[in-house]
C-alpha cells in the first residue's frame, strides 16, 4: 500500500472546515496525517518528519490550488488514506497506515451491525487525530447521515448537540460518559441517545472494587 503523493500533516479539530479538508485529501489521493491540536509543536514536527509528510494548515488547504479535480490521480483501494499516530503507551508514537479499502470496510461492517435509523445523527466530539473520530466521519459519509460537530468539548455542548441539534449517537471515552451519566438534571436528555460507543480505555463497571472511593 502507498500513494504517489506526499502525505500532509494537518492539525484537525472536529469542525466544519476540518471535515472539508479531510474529505478533500481522500478525494485527491493525498495521505493525511492528522495531528491533535494539543500536541506540542516539537512532537508534531517529529511525527511529520517520521512520515516525510508536509506540514500544512487548514487555511492553506482551503486556499484555491493549481490542480482541478479532473487532474487528480485515480485513487486506488490500497492507497493510503490516513496515517494515524498510535497512543505511544509502549514507547514513542508510531504511525499506523490505513488504506481506503480498510477504512471503508471497517465503516461498512459496523454500520451493517448497527444500522442507522432514518433520524440518526452522530455527535462528533472525539479528536480527528485518532481512529475514533475519523471513524465517525467515515461511517456517516458511507451511510449518508448527518454529523453533529462539537469542535471544543464541554458537557454543555454535548447537551446542546442532543437537544437542539438532534444528535442520537455518541462516541466518547469512558470518563466523559460517566460525567454525562452523573448529570441528573439531564437524565431525560441523555435518554434521547440510542447508541453510546465507548473506546480509548476500559470502562469502569459499577460494582468494581478497583476504586473504593467511587
Amino acid at each position: 500500500p502507498g500513494s504517489p503523493l506526499q502525505a500532509h500533516a494537518v492539525v484537525l479539530r472536529p469542525d466544519r472546515d476540518e471535515i472539508v479538508v479531510l474529505l478533500a485529501h481522500a478525494l485527491a489521493g493525498i495521505p493525511l496525517l492528522p495531528l491533535h491540536p494539543a500536541l506540542p509543536e516539537a512532537d508534531a514536527q517529529r511525527l511529520a518528519d517520521s512520515a516525510a509528510a508536509r506540514r500544512v494548515s487548514v487555511r492553506q488547504c482551503l486556499e484555491p490550488g493549481p490542480l482541478a479535480p479532473a487532474c487528480w490521480p485515480a485513487v486506488q483501494p490500497d492507497d493510503d488514506l490516513f496515517w494515524v499516530p498510535t497512543s505511544g503507551s509502549s514507547g514513542p508514537p508510531r504511525l499506523a497506515r490505513l488504506t481506503h479499502r480498510a477504512v471503508l470496510a471497517a465503516a461498512s461492517a459496523l454500520t451493517e451491525r448497527l444500522p442507522f435509523g432514518a433520524s440518526d445523527r452522530w455527535i462528533l466530539t472525539l479528536p480527528l487525530s485518532h481512529v475514533g473520530g475519523l471513524s465517525v466521519v467515515v461511517r456517516c459519509l458511507c451511510a449518508t447521515r448527518p454529523i453533529v460537530l462539537v469542535p471544543r468539548f464541554a458537557e454543555a455542548a454535548v447537551w446542546t448537540a442532543i437537544v437542539r441539534d438532534g444528535g442520537t449517537r455518541l462516541s466518547a471515552v469512558p470518563a466523559i460518559a460517566h460525567r454525562l451519566l452523573a448529570d441528573a438534571a439531564h437524565a431525560a436528555d441523555l435518554a434521547r441517545l440510542n447508541l453510546v460507543m465507548l473506546g480509548g480505555q476500559a470502562a469502569h463497571v459499577e460494582g468494581d472494587n478497583d476504586d473504593p472511593g467511587e
